[in-house]
């Protein structure tokens, strides 16, 4: 059993042993859509309770220490899902996370198009989870639609699984991947489909050649310039500086939008999200 009380804010002291066999996953559902293998994420309940957790998990070689840091994070920091519990069995650190109402990409694939107070809203609170990442030495890396929950309150919050984390100083300050992400991510929210995510920041000149060749102009330019300037600063040209992601927490876009917006979205994707079952071992979560 590893030790996950939290020094102080919303982490739960855990005084009981966790294992998976206190745990019900019979229906065995997919939250957000399915990316990479171990990537997968699950809702469970715990058999006593009946309180459901989002869980993940991971070998024990990618418990990293930024992880680790991460879920501390998370357990004093509002901007991030809750982490409540972590232990080991057979080789696997299983992450558990509070229950969150709804992950991004399901509102995104069960709602109409989103608008642009919907975006700034989501984006405003992403951004400051970023740069509280930041303040921690730590690059989020490969944020995506799936990684992101919204509760019904309008309240988003980053999950603390951080199976991607790399330490900052691997980036320069303008060359970070998690101002790319908030780009990408902001498209995704415009366009209903994530965009091709480049393999490393060299590419990044190249996938933004292939925006501009078809950027969906008339969809952007609905949105109003500050969206475009948003856009141009997360995703810059060939040659182009880059931006910290702690200066997009001032722009112009990400300020219109309120929280209360993105109630109706929570609840209309409560009704009509989709998820996979599968009838694989259950403990089978990578």
């Amino acid at each position: 059993m590893l030790d996950t009380s939290a020094p102080e804010g919303r982490g739960e002291r855990l005084t009981n042993e966790w294992h998976w066999d206190r745990f019900d996953n019979s229906q065995n559902l997919l939250v957000g859509f399915k990316s990479a293998p171990g990537c997968e994420t699950r809702l469970v309940y715990e058999k006593n309770t009946f309180q459901y957790f989002i869980v993940q998990s991971c070998p024990r070689a990618r418990y990293s220490s930024h992880r680790q840091s991460l879920l501390a994070l998370s357990r004093v920091d509002n901007n991030f899902v809750t982490n409540r519990f972590t232990f080991e069995d057979e080789g696997k650190y299983y992450i558990g996370s509070q229950y969150a109402d709804t992950c991004l990409a399901d509102i995104i694939d069960c709602t109409l198009p989103l608008r642009s107070e919907h975006a700034s809203a989501i984006l405003r609170q992403l951004v400051g989870a970023l740069i509280a990442t930041s303040s921690r030495g730590l690059i989020y890396n490969r944020l995506n639609a799936s990684k992101v929950y919204i509760s019904r309150g309008g309240v988003v919050q980053l999950a603390s699984f951080g199976h991607t984390l790399e330490p900052s100083q691997l980036h320069r300050v303008s060359d970070n991947p998690d101002a790319q992400a908030i780009g990408n991510l902001a498209l995704h929210i415009l366009r209903g489909r994530a965009p091709i995510v480049p393999q490393n920041s060299g590419d990044i000149g190249q996938k933004r050649s292939t925006i501009d060749a078809g950027r969906v102009d008339i969809a952007i330019a609905s949105w109003g310039p500050a969206f475009a300037d948003f856009l141009d600063q997360c995703l810059p040209a060939k040659g182009s500086t880059g931006i910290d992601v702690a200066k997009l927490h001032h722009h112009e876009f990400i300020r219109n939008g309120s929280a209360a917006c993105l109630i109706p979205l929570v609840l209309n994707a409560e009704r009509s999200a989709s998820r996979p079952c599968r009838k694989e071992d259950p403990r089978l979560l990578y």
